[in-house]
């Protein structure tokens, strides 16, 4: 995956990779890790981020304000918006990070875990059009096992 580790551990048929305080889940059809959300542990708890391949915000929106929502969807269903910040990506400066903290991480990690086969992801960018992501669940307890459910 673009944007980890070496020492990543991929879960064997899934789109699912950790590491000592990651779990990382690919696009459904993104390759080489381009797009992927990923559950990072915190001091204070899960910090939920998506890594767009796509830019997130033109120069002049994010300018005025960082601030961007989406739209999840767990296995088809309307979950709600999200409100979160858009950051530049720190290998590519591409504004292409998504990120929140806090409850709504807590919601969007639980909402993850409950989704029998996907959660899509409708990123309603600022200057763009809204773009949509979807990312198989399969594995992802194991990951989050594996790392020990961020605790």
């Amino acid at each position: 995956m673009l944007g980890t580790a070496l020492a990543d551990t991929r879960v064997p048929n899934s789109k699912v990779s950790y590491n000592s305080d990651m779990v990382f889940i690919d696009e459904q059809s993104s390759t080489g890790g381009k797009t992927y959300v990923a559950f990072v542990c915190e001091s204070y708890g899960v910090a939920f981020r998506l890594y767009s391949k796509n830019p997130l915000s033109t120069e002049k929106e994010f300018a005025k304000s960082s601030a961007m929502s989406i739209i999840a969807y767990a296995d088809g269903e309307k979950l709600g918006y999200a409100q979160g910040s858009v950051r530049r990506d720190r290998q590519t400066g591409q504004l292409g990070v998504w990120e929140t903290t806090g409850g709504l991480s807590s919601a969007l990690y639980t909402a993850f875990i409950d989704a029998d086969s996907s959660i899509s992801v409708t990123a309603l960018r600022n200057g763009y059009d809204p773009v949509t992501y979807r990312f198989p669940t399969k594995g992802l307890l194991t990951g989050l096992k594996a790392i020990n459910y961020c605790r």
